[in-house]
């Protein structure tokens, strides 16, 4: 785990994780959870956590990809070859396993 400066008013130490999150991939959410995956993925960024995901680009796993991208995070995906070759795999991650 790494630590960052302490900031603030409180000075309290910032902890930086990998923090790894699975979810759907289905096509057919409602726009809600793909929001809240979304928003989910900009605050692990804004907070400078590292998102270790199923390394999918559709649905819930895809928008929580691009929501911690979006907010200048950096991604981790780790997919079996067998899902990337179905093409449903992240292929800009900063990492890919």
């Amino acid at each position: 785990r790494r630590r960052g400066r302490p900031r603030g008013p409180g000075r309290t130490e910032l902890n930086v994780a990998n923090v790894c999150v699975f979810c759907a991939s289905s096509r057919t959410l409602d726009d809600r959870w793909l929001a809240l995956a979304t928003e989910t993925g900009e605050e692990l960024a804004r907070r400078g956590h590292t998102l270790v995901s199923g390394g999918g680009c559709v649905g819930m796993m895809g928008a929580v990809v691009e929501g911690a991208r979006a907010a200048g995070g950096r991604t981790i995906g780790v997919i079996p070859q067998s899902l990337v070759d179905l093409e449903v795999a992240d292929l800009t991650p900063t990492s890919c396993w």
